[in-house]
C-alpha cells in the first residue's frame, strides 16, 4: 500500500510540472516583426533573476501567451534604507503577446 501511495504521488505532483516546463512561453529579447496581439502586462517575483524569469514565463502561460517580450528584472538581495536593512526579492516584468495567425491575415 505504501508503493502505491508512493508512485501515485510522484504521478500527481511531479508529472505535470515536467510536462508543463516545455510548454511555457519563451522570453525574448526585442519585440519580433511577426504581427502580434498583446494580452497585457505580466509580472512576477523571486528570490533571485533566473527564479524569477521563470516564474515570469509560468504567469505568462496562464495568460495563454506565446512570448514574453520587453523583459525588464531588478536582482533581489539585501538594500540598505537609511540606517535600515531590507531583503529584498527579484522582480522582474514584462508584456506577454500572442503571436496572430499570418494565413488568416492574408485570405
Amino acid at each position: 500500500m505504501r508503493n502505491i501511495l508512493k508512485n501515485l504521488w510522484v504521478l500527481f505532483f511531479l508529472v505535470p510540472v515536467f510536462t508543463v516546463a516545455g510548454d511555457l512561453p519563451e522570453i525574448l529579447p526585442e519585440v519580433p516583426a511577426k504581427p502580434l496581439k498583446t494580452l497585457g502586462p505580466v509580472g512576477a517575483g523571486a528570490k533571485d533573476v533566473p527564479e524569477a524569469r521563470q516564474q515570469l514565463r509560468r504567469e505568462a502561460a496562464k495568460m495563454d501567451a506565446d512570448a514574453v517580450v520587453a523583459v525588464n528584472c531588478e536582482p533581489g538581495g539585501i538594500k540598505r534604507y537609511g540606517l535600515s536593512w531590507a531583503k529584498e526579492t527579484a522582480y522582474c516584468r514584462g508584456m506577454a503577446v500572442k503571436y496572430e495567425n499570418t494565413e488568416s491575415l492574408s485570405k
